[in-house]
This record gives C-alpha cells, sequence and structure tokens, in this order.
C-alpha cells in the first residue's frame, strides 16, 4: 500500500499539471483569430477546467482528504490540454487573416476527434473532478 503523504504529494503535483496545461491550452485557444461557436465553446469550457482545478488546489492546500481517485483523471486531463494546444498551434501555422486554411482544418483532426469531441472529453474531466471535489467537501 503506498504511503498517503506520497499519494497526496502525487495528487498536488497532479493537479498543478493539469492547471498549467489547462493555461497553456487556453493561450493556444487565444492565439486562434477564429471567433466560431466551436472554438468560444472550447475557450469557455478551458477556462471553467481551469476553475475547477484551482479549487481542487485550494482544497488540497487546505484540507487532508483521500482524493487519489483523481489521479488517472488528472493526468489525461493535462495530457489532454498539452495535446490540443499543440494541434491548434500546428492547425493554425498556415492560416491567414484569422481564418484556418483548408489544410489546417484537415489537420484539425486527431485519432478522429474533432475540436467538440476535444470540448467533450475536457468537460467530462471536469465534471469528474468536480465531483470528486464536491464529494470531498462534504
Amino acid at each position: 500500500m503506498a504511503d498517503p503523504v506520497s499519494i497526496a504529494a502525487g495528487i498536488v503535483g497532479l493537479t498543478t499539471f493539469a492547471i498549467q496545461s489547462s493555461k497553456a491550452l487556453y493561450e493556444a485557444i487565444e492565439n486562434v483569430k477564429n471567433n466560431g461557436r466551436t472554438i468560444r465553446e472550447l475557450k469557455e469550457e478551458t477556462i471553467s477546467l481551469k476553475d475547477v482545478l484551482c479549487s481542487l488546489q485550494e482544497t488540497l492546500t487546505l484540507c487532508e482528504i483521500d482524493l487519489s481517485a483523481l489521479q488517472v483523471p488528472l493526468r489525461r486531463c493535462g495530457q489532454l490540454c498539452q495535446e490540443l494546444s499543440v494541434l491548434l498551434g500546428k492547425c493554425s501555422a498556415h492560416s491567414d487573416n484569422g481564418k484556418f486554411s483548408i489544410r489546417d482544418f484537415f489537420a484539425s483532426t486527431y485519432q478522429s476527434k474533432d475540436l467538440t469531441e476535444f470540448r467533450s472529453l475536457i468537460a467530462a474531466y471536469k465534471s469528474t473532478i468536480a465531483v470528486a471535489l464536491a464529494d470531498a467537501n462534504m
């Protein structure tokens, strides 16, 4: 059985990783000069995710609670944000006048996931973390 202190430190580290990744994703979204609905929704979901992650971080610093169940969701959430940041950087590389080029539009799919699916995944991670946080605070 793992040491509770190491598990708690791991959760804090994963939370920090996820926050940094969500901030990088937000910046990548800000660099996309497309104001389409999908980009706006992705931006809003990213802000909401960061807020939940910051609440989690605050709770972890104030309380001693077992949130070890969040190890995998936090890691995957951070990885997803990193991957999407890279993808958005690549897909806006050949665009002009704030519009995605056709080439970039096709590059904006990753393993058959489009930006809407990424937004849905971010929302799912955010919900999982929020539910665990609410449960721990009860």
